[in-house]
C-alpha cells in the first residue's frame, strides 16, 4: 500500500473515559509512531485542522500510524487525508466519570489544598458537588460530548 494511503488511527479522547490509560498503552505498542495532541481541555476547543495533521505527518516522516488527543473531532475537515483516518472514541457512564472527575481533583490539587477547593479539606464527594454543580451537568455533558463528535453542537 502506498505510503498517502495507509489508514492512520484517530482516537478522539473525551475526557474522564480512560483515555489516558488507553494513550499509555497505546505509546507502549506504537511508540515514536504516535502523536498526542496537546490541548483541548474545553469542549469548544476544534482548532486542530487539515494544516496541522499534514505538519504533524511530516514531523513524524509520515511514519505516524496514530494520533489522539482531545482536540481530534471527527467533525472537522481534514480533507485529502479524510479517507485515510479511522476514528474511535470511548465514553463512559455518567455517574462513574462524576467520580472520575471528584478522584481526578482530589490528586491534581494536592488533596484539594489549592485555594479554590479549601472548604473541602475533610468533606465528601457531596460537598465537591456543591463547588463544582457537577450532578446536574453530568448527563448534559455526557450528551454534549456526543453531539459534538459528529458536529451537532459547536461551542
Amino acid at each position: 500500500m502506498a505510503e498517502e494511503n495507509k489508514k492512520i488511527l484517530v482516537f478522539a479522547h473525551m475526557m474522564k473515559t480512560a483515555g489516558t490509560s488507553l494513550s499509555k498503552q497505546l505509546i507502549g505498542h506504537y511508540g515514536n509512531k504516535m502523536h498526542i495532541v496537546p490541548g483541548g481541555l474545553k469542549m469548544g476547543d476544534d482548532y486542530y485542522s487539515e494544516t496541522d495533521f499534514e505538519k504533524d505527518l511530516e514531523l513524524f516522516n509520515k511514519n505516524l500510524k496514530i494520533i489522539s488527543g482531545h482536540p481530534m473531532r471527527p467533525y472537522i475537515d481534514f480533507g485529502r487525508f479524510e479517507d485515510r483516518m479511522a476514528w474511535f472514541t470511548f465514553f463512559r457512564k455518567p455517574q462513574k466519570r462524576y467520580v472520575s472527575h471528584y478522584l481526578h481533583d482530589f490528586k491534581w490539587t494536592n488533596e484539594f489544598a489549592y485555594r479554590r477547593y479549601q472548604q473541602m479539606k475533610n468533606k465528601s464527594i457531596i460537598e465537591w458537588e456543591k463547588i463544582e454543580n457537577y450532578s446536574k451537568l453530568s448527563d448534559k455533558v455526557f450528551w454534549q460530548e456526543k453531539k459534538i463528535l459528529i458536529g451537532l453542537l459547536r461551542l
